[in-house]
């Protein structure tokens, strides 16, 4: 004998769906803090391969401060209470933590986060980010050459 069952899912913004209200609600609001984060600097560029875009440093850090405390409170359970969000690097453990979410945008921030340095250059890929002596320099919009 089937019997019928109905189970309801609840789904955010981006189309991410869950069982549980209280997930959903949560990972909505996260969704949400993603969008005012991606407000705080301008859109990212296509940047040629060698280049950089330096952004204004307290831009910059603002940007970089709102994010650390989104995912904070993303991972209260997982982390110290205590993180200095100037001290906090894109490639350690909450990195690793980012990476497991279930948010493609806040794993988009964290790159962007990975890719610029402290002085606020925002390189094409984070390599340059941690060498970037080997970068080029500064790219001026329109210019594609290498």
């Amino acid at each position: 004998m089937l019997k019928t069952i109905t189970v309801t899912m609840y789904e955010a913004d981006d189309r991410t769906r869950f069982q549980d209200r209280n997930e959903a609600d949560k990972y909505q609001s996260a969704l949400e803090a993603c969008r005012d984060i991606e407000r705080l600097l301008p859109p990212r560029q296509n940047i040629p391969h060698t280049r950089w875009v330096q952004h204004p440093i307290a831009q910059y850090q603002a940007w970089r401060i709102a994010l650390i405390r989104l995912t904070l409170k993303y991972y209260p359970e997982e982390l110290p209470k205590h993180v200095d969000p100037m001290k906090v690097r894109p490639q350690g453990y909450l990195a690793r933590l980012v990476r497991r979410t279930r948010s493609s945008r806040l794993r988009k921030l964290w790159h962007r986060f990975a890719c610029t340095d402290d002085d606020g250059r925002e390189f094409s890929q984070p390599y340059f980010a941690l060498h970037p002596r080997e970068a080029e320099g500064p790219f001026i919009e329109g210019d594609y050459s290498l």
